[in-house]
């Protein structure tokens, strides 16, 4: 065995329900640090690990800020529960996910608008789920997650 590490436990992020108003409380979700890149420009932001999600999603700043042309993509409609459909960009970029051991990949990545509130991204099935086996204990405040066999690594 090479040592390479193949599964990582990671606690449950808290963010307040509403940040001008920290008394009504907080909710916890799965996440991790990642970093997007595309040329020489890179970002890094939190990303939800999201199993509703069909795609990994960033806000379309985001894509601004990289220097993507995002009018060179064709929009495809995206939506989430309760919501209109929203324009979204797919590009090809570099993600990677800030834990010892894991290597950036190319994924394709959409972005919009529809996130543009949150400031952070969602990882989803493609370019995440299809790669990554995931298990969530919210009781224990974890979640582990570790590469699939049959991923690229």
């Amino acid at each position: 065995m090479s040592g390479k590490k193949i599964h990582w436990e990671v606690p449950y992020r808290s963010f307040p329900v509403d940040p001008d108003d920290r008394a009504r409380g907080a909710f916890i979700r799965p996440c991790l640090p990642v970093s997007i890149s595309s040329g020489a420009v890179r970002i890094s932001t939190l990303a939800i690990v999201d199993s509703g999600a069909d795609h990994c999603i960033f806000p379309i700043s985001f894509a601004h800020a990289l220097g993507i042309d995002i009018l060179q993509a064709k929009a495809e409609p995206t939506c989430g529960v309760g919501s209109h459909s929203v324009p979204t960009y797919f590009w090809d970029v570099l993600l990677r996910l800030k834990v010892d051991g894991i290597q950036e990949e190319t994924t394709r990545i959409g972005f919009t608008e529809g996130l543009e509130h949150l400031g952070f991204g969602v990882l989803g099935h493609n370019g995440f789920f299809d790669r990554y086996k995931v298990m969530f204990e919210f009781a224990k405040g974890l979640w582990m997650f570790q590469r699939m066999v049959n991923a690229e690594a």
